[in-house]
């Protein structure tokens, strides 16, 4: 299920990338202890238009998880959080890098380095790509997507476009794919409404007993682009909600030179993960 605990989103921001890193190479080592990775590719077709109120409910998750073929660079902002106490964000990205500002918190990459700042904390954590070549990274991503093609549950290549739970929302492809095509019990087209001035497919999830966590998620799709437009966690009783909202929405806009550059701010510790060096 989604993790909507604000601590545990933003602890899980820089180890993703190493566990994810870790989780293809054992994959793959996997397949071939077991003969080989699957061939087969699975999934919907891609459809070119976008859907219509009289879609179904398979061809509006298809268009949302081929969202990222819509845009080259891309700039939302809007809110995120608990009931009551939901933070601003935004998030800018193109193929230069990429910006996330969450609350407080400051995730940025380009040229291969990222940082991920905590002003709070005085601290800053810097990390960069792996250094792994371009042909054996190519080689690992079509081993990967071969492997990845029988398992919905794995993420494959191109599905990772900023670190972090704000992914989903311009890059939904594993999350919809993951959450609502494998995991939900039942997905319902409810209808088209508008959010924040876009119209959008309401989707409502509902989730086997033995898992479910929540009474239901409500998911508007925008029907102009795919991306998540908003997210609601209807929680059972007792448990908290959840909800993610896009406020504007700037489809390849002229992002400014610099925008993803990050200097720390004097006085701040700067750290590296595990296994990398500064």
């Amino acid at each position: 299920m989604k993790n909507r605990s604000a601590k545990n989103r933003v602890a899980s921001v820089i180890a993703g990338v190493f566990v994810l890193s870790f989780a293809v190479v054992l994959a793959l080592v996997s397949s071939d202890a077991l003969g080989g990775a699957p061939t087969s590719e699975a999934g919907s077709g891609a459809i070119t238009k976008a859907p219509s109120v009289a879609s179904t409910v398979s061809d509006v998750l298809t268009w949302a998880e081929t969202a990222k073929s819509r845009w080259s660079s891309i700039k939302v902002s809007g809110e995120v959080g608990l009931p009551g106490d939901a933070v601003p964000f935004v998030v800018e990205v193109s193929p230069e890098g990429y910006r996330v500002v969450e609350g407080e918190t400051v995730l940025a990459a380009s040229s291969g380095m990222h940082w991920y700042d905590v002003p709070s904390k005085k601290e800053a954590t810097k990390w960069s790509d792996s250094s792994t070549d371009a042909e054996t990274r190519q080689d690992l991503d079509q081993r990967m997507t071969q492997y990845a093609a029988s398992d919905p549950a794995v993420m494959r290549p191109g599905e990772l476009t900023i670190e972090g739970p704000l992914n989903d929302i311009v890059n939904p492809a594993y999350w919809v794919r993951k959450e609502l095509r494998f995991t939900a019990q039942a997905v319902n087209l409810i209808g088209l409404e508008t959010v924040s001035g876009r119209s959008a497919f309401h989707l409502r999830a509902t989730f086997p007993p033995g898992l479910a966590k929540e009474e239901s998620w409500d998911v508007f799709i925008d029907q102009a682009t795919g991306i998540i437009l908003k997210f609601v966690i209807n929680p059972l009783s007792g448990e908290e909600g959840y909800e993610q909202v896009v406020q504007s929405v700037s489809i390849n806009p002229e992002l400014e030179a610099g925008t993803f550059d990050f200097e720390p701010p004097a006085g701040v510790e700067i750290k590296s993960p595990a296994g990398q060096e500064r």
